[in-house]
Order: structure tokens, then C-alpha cells, then sequence
């Protein structure tokens, strides 16, 4: 969640390089990258990764705007919702 939270909020991210955090941070389909992914086991990537975050103005503008263009996609928090009730209806009304 604190993911898609820093692409809503259009905030370039910084994530470990973990199969769920994927999408979010590179995106599929022409998705923009958002960010970049360290190696959980590797300090040194986490801080080389934060420093050229920290240094490129022009790379966290580029992420910031392709998390901004990935949020117009995704669903407003109504749809959202909707949508988990929709799918635990559907669940509970198939263990009935």
C-alpha cells in the first residue's frame, strides 16, 4: 500500500526489488517507471539508489510524472472499494 500511496501522491519511489513491488515501481504496458528497486540484501544498493534520488532532480521530476500519469489510471478509492465488496460478496455467496 505505501507504494501505490507515493503514486498517488506522485512521489518517486524507492522500493526493495521484491516480486510484488514490480509493478508498481516499473509498470507494464507502457507504464513510466516510478522509481527504483534496491537489493533487500544489499545496503550499499539501498544507499547508492537513495543518493541518485537524492542528487538526479531530473530523474524523481521523470518518476514523479509517470506516477502521476499511473494514477490517472488507477481506480478512485470508491471504485476500489466497490470492487473488495463486489469480490467478498461474490466469495461469501459461493461458500454458502
Amino acid at each position: 500500500n505505501s507504494l501505490l500511496e507515493a503514486i498517488e501522491s506522485g512521489r518517486p519511489v524507492l522500493a526493495s526489488n521484491i516480486p510484488g513491488n514490480l509493478w508498481p515501481v516499473l509498470g507494464d504496458n507502457g507504464d513510466g517507471q516510478t522509481g527504483l528497486l534496491y537489493e533487500l540484501a544489499d545496503a550499499d544498493d539501498f544507499v547508492a539508489n537513495a543518493v541518485r534520488l537524492i542528487d538526479d532532480e531530473s530523474l524523481r521530476v521523470r518518476f514523479g510524472q509517470a506516477a502521476q500519469s499511473r494514477r490517472s489510471r488507477l481506480p478512485d478509492p470508491e471504485d476500489e472499494a466497490d470492487g473488495l465488496i463486489a469480490a467478498y460478496e461474490q466469495a461469501l455467496a459461493r461458500r454458502i
